[in-house]
């Protein structure tokens, strides 16, 4: 089909701001804020208008505890290759 699949987590500092019941999270005022947020970030990150966002799935990691992080030498908070155009981000 020629979709593109990714993955974008928001900072910690971002997550604390905009969270919300994980329960009661789809299809709310809240999810359509955060989603419409984060992908205002990906469209400046990545650059040349806007991505057309085909579905979205919200996901609160309120459990999750990071034993590894990544630290770039140029401060970036992700990896993104655009002679590839090639992104890597997750808990993985």
């Amino acid at each position: 089909s020629g979709d593109e699949v990714f993955t974008f987590l928001s900072t910690p500092t971002f997550g604390k701001k905009h969270k919300a019941p994980q329960e009661f999270l789809e299809g709310t005022d809240k999810e359509k804020e955060v989603v419409a947020l984060m992908m205002a970030e990906v469209e400046r990150i990545v650059g040349g208008g806007s991505i057309e966002l085909k579905a979205a799935k919200l996901q609160l990691w309120g459990a999750g505890v990071p034993i590894n992080t990544f630290q770039p030498d140029d401060e970036a908070e992700f990896v993104w290759d655009p002679s590839v155009k090639m992104g890597v981000a997750g808990d993985w």
